[in-house]
């Protein structure tokens, strides 16, 4: 192509780019300010767009709704729990399991506690490379407003943490009193903010409070003390003037107001409207989650102030005359640091609050506002985390991101999602992990697994090892535990995807574990995918030999003693032998005893982990002990740990545990493994066990469910197995064509996109082939030409050779 054909390719190609939105004339620096509400619920906005449509009715945000409806609206975005971590993530761009910072304050727990918590970190390192710093050394002025809380001295802010002024960041987290008192605030908030902390007058009201009352009466505040949100926009709203006079390049603004964190405070005049709307409403709010006159004052406080820097962008001399606007070289990202508190807030529909890992813990608003440079009036969906916002705000600013081998960044850039460059991350999710305890939450590590649009939440819990498992696209509010039955294929699916990606990260980013209070043992990261529950149950009833078939795994069950049948009704099983007399209660057992030799021997076609026996006691009295023994295969009580106390006694080739230890009377009994410091008992495919017991006279017991869990290198052979028979074969790929293209039948989805492919076949074939040595083709989607090949090769189907 010619010199002159390229260029005009070129400049055809740029204009097409700018009228589609490629490409902005906004400045390549813009000016960066990060606008952070304190204790924010996800539905607490009066607008619809940042909350699935969960606004509320009763309090009023118009200018944040303002920054939704012209820039684009986040509906999944996440925080950390609370305030210190997630502030800790802005910052450093990394997440708690590098910056070890989980809570205010330790996470030990107490006496009661089952785990002791890790150490908790709740300052910045001073060797950080922070986003200040990063951004400061683009050529940015940078500086702090409000609440910093994540240093011992606030002079590290400016010294240590990359801000050129900082005005009112302290060590502390609430301000203690929002109200200034003869000129000055409460020793929690930053020196400062006491240059704005007179009493108010007529000319302030007139000029910074009147244009934006919204029915409130602020000429009554003439006179009383400052409110802290005031001071906070009127340093921040001085800080861009000195900007826009020096002209010295662009700005960063850290805005983090105290609001609307406790204690609940709100100035008077909006004290009194809300409390009028109630009255008006005959004491009874138009949102039934939403009734806080205080705190629906305080959030409209801080709303009025936003509502001043955006007209301060727009005018910066206040002369009517726009023309000296720079709204559209200003970005603006408004983002709430950990879900509402009950305090002062519901966080219906979503589930508990602040300092909970389930949803109204941690999920918030967000909002990116630029005129010309964000996409206007766009929704995403798309999962975002704290850790985001470090590589965004660089990219924004041309700023070089620290080396990695000195300083990790573990979030993605979301310049291009704001930008309608693309409508995807490239990842699987966001994570959380809290190794310790804090109220009433308890260890736990989280994935918000985001699978082709496909939503789900695993999270898995230290103390018993086990996990739970949320469809957030049907099920937001968190109130069916899948993993807590019988999962689906697709949802097993998805789980295990989930649990590995889980593991993986806390492999990579070095998460600290708890450990256990009594004896300091290891508490180990996730070993095994969710669990899968086999009931025993009528259907065994007078057979000596069953399998069960579940999700991909085969138990093989066999009766054992004198011409033993397995004597089940519909919840339980035992045995029944020529040796058994004395009534139809002492048939239906598993009795070792010399007089009736009985027990249920029992095995898996993989590799497994047993969790747990769900045993029933047939009239027990005194001493009782159950006996797993090990009858052929690899031997897996060798070398466990953990299994001296609590009734259980460790043999060679067996492991035995007395009844009466764990307080079993006649009912159900719960005997789990791999919990508060044993090791989990892995039982490698073919090994067979014997499950017996050795009661007293006239007694037994019952085999109600088994539980076990497929170990994380399972997880190929899941998704792969399309239909989940325990085989990767031609029978998947016959699932893989009926589902094709389906979103919604996933059990062919291998890499769990949220969409069944060609992508997913061609995972299948290059398995099926590494196992059955056949190199199959790409067949179209809907062609039997495959299936036909592969039940050839593998003698299903005879061609006649002429």
């Amino acid at each position: 192509m010619g010199q002159g054909n390229r260029a005009a390719v070129v400049r055809i190609s740029l204009f097409l780019a700018f009228v589609t939105g490629g490409l902005s004339c906004a400045s390549a620096q813009p000016n960066i300010i990060h606008i952070v509400a304190d204790d924010l619920g996800w539905t607490d906005l009066s607008s619809d767009r940042t909350n699935k449509g969960n606004g509320s009715a009763f309090y009023q945000t118009p200018h944040i709704d303002r920054l939704a409806l012209e820039g684009t609206a986040f509906t999944s975005a996440y925080a950390l729990p609370t305030c210190v971590p997630t502030r800790m993530a802005l910052l450093s761009g990394q997440y708690a399991t590098r910056t070890h910072s989980y809570y205010v304050s330790d996470i030990f727990g107490d006496e009661n506690d089952a785990l002791l918590g890790a150490t908790n970190e709740n300052k910045l390192d001073p060797n950080a490379t922070t986003l200040g710093e990063t951004i400061q050394g683009a050529g940015y002025t940078t500086a702090h407003v409000g609440k910093f809380h994540i240093v011992n001295d606030p002079a590290e802010i400016v010294s240590d943490h990359g801000f050129d002024y900082n005005y009112g960041g302290t060590r502390s987290g609430a301000p203690g009193d929002y109200f200034a008192t003869n000129g000055s605030f409460t020793n929690a908030v930053g020196a400062e903010l006491n240059a704005y902390a007179a009493p108010y007058t007529q000319e302030y009201i007139n000029a910074n409070l009147k244009p934006y009352a919204n029915g409130a009466d602020v000429d009554s505040l003439v006179g009383t003390n400052k409110h802290l949100t005031d001071a906070t926009i009127d340093a921040a709203v001085e800080f861009l003037d000195d900007r826009v006079s020096a002209d010295d390049g662009p700005f960063y603004m850290n805005l983090a107001f105290n609001a609307v964190h406790t204690p609940i405070q709100s100035r008077p005049d909006l004290d009194a409207k809300y409390n009028e709307v109630l009255a008006d409403n005959g004491g009874v709010s138009p949102d039934p989650r939403h009734d806080n006159a205080a705190y629906a004052g305080m959030l409209e406080g801080m709303d009025q102030a936003i509502g001043r820097l955006l007209d301060k962008l727009y005018d910066p001399n206040g002369d009517g005359d726009l023309s000296d606007s720079i709204a559209e070289e200003t970005v603006i990202v408004f983002y709430g640091d950990n879900g509402g508190s009950t305090q002062g807030t519901s966080t219906e529909p979503l589930r508990e609050s602040k300092g909970s890992q389930y949803e109204g813990g941690v999920r918030v608003p967000l909002i990116a506002w630029s005129p010309g440079r964000v996409q206007a009036g766009a929704i995403t969906d798309e999962p975002v985390h704290s850790v985001d916002f470090y590589p965004t705000f660089a990219e924004l600013a041309a700023a070089p991101t620290p080396d990695p081998a000195t300083h990790v960044l573990d979030g993605l850039s979301l310049a291009d999602l704001i930008t309608g460059q693309t409508s995807q991350l490239d990842r699987d999710g966001v994570f959380f992990h809290y190794p310790g305890y804090q109220g009433g939450n308890v260890p736990t590590s989280t994935m918000v697994l985001d699978a082709g649009g496909v939503r789900r939440k695993l999270m898995y819990f230290y103390e018993n090892r086990q996990f739970e498992f949320y469809d957030l696209d049907a099920d937001l509010g968190e109130t069916t535990d899948l993993a807590d039955g019988d999962l689906s294929p697709g949802e097993y699916k998805l789980a295990a995807r989930a649990t590995v990606a889980l593991r993986e990260w806390l492999d990579e980013t070095g998460a600290e574990y708890p450990t256990v209070r009594a004896d300091g043992s290891p508490v180990p990261a996730p070993q095994h995918l969710p669990t899968i529950a086999f009931d025993l149950n009528a259907d065994l009833h007078g057979q000596s030999t069953a399998t069960l078939e579940k999700l991909g795994v085969t138990l093989t069950l066999a009766a054992r003693g004198d011409t033993a049948t397995f004597d089940a009704d519909a919840s339980a099983a035992g045995v029944a032998s020529a040796l058994d007399s004395g009534g139809a209660n002492q048939r239906r057992r598993i009795n070792g005893s010399l007089v009736t030799p009985e027990a249920i021997e029992l095995s898996f076609d993989t590799d497994v982990m047993l969790k747990s026996l769900t045993l029933e006691a047939f009239n027990a009295t005194g001493a009782e002990s159950v006996v797993l023994s090990l009858v052929s295969g690899d031997n897996p009580f060798t070398g466990l740990d953990g299994y001296d106390t609590d009734g259980f006694t460790l043999g060679a080739d067996s492991l035995a545990f007395a009844t009466e230890s764990g307080g079993m009377a006649a009912g159900e009994f719960l005997l789990e493994f791999g919990v508060l410091g044993r090791d989990e008992l892995f039982l490698p495919a073919g090994t067979v066990l014997s499950l017996t017991a050795d009661p007293v006279v006239g007694s037994g017991i019952l085999l109600n469910a088994i539980s076990i869990a497929q170990p994380l290198s399972a997880l190929a052979q899941v998704l792969l197995d399309y239909n989940l028979d325990g085989a990767i074969d031609p029978l998947d790929y016959e699932v893989w064509r009926s589902t094709y293209g389906s979103t919604t039948d996933l059990r062919a989805d291998g890499n769990a996109d949220g969409v069944v492919d060609a992508a997913d076949y061609a995972l299948w074939r290059d398995a099926y082939a590494s196992i059955s040595g056949n190199a199959l083709a790409v067949p179209e989607p809907g062609s039997m030409v495959l299936l036909t090949l592969s039940l050839i090769s593998t003698g299903c189907i005879y061609l006649r050779v002429r």
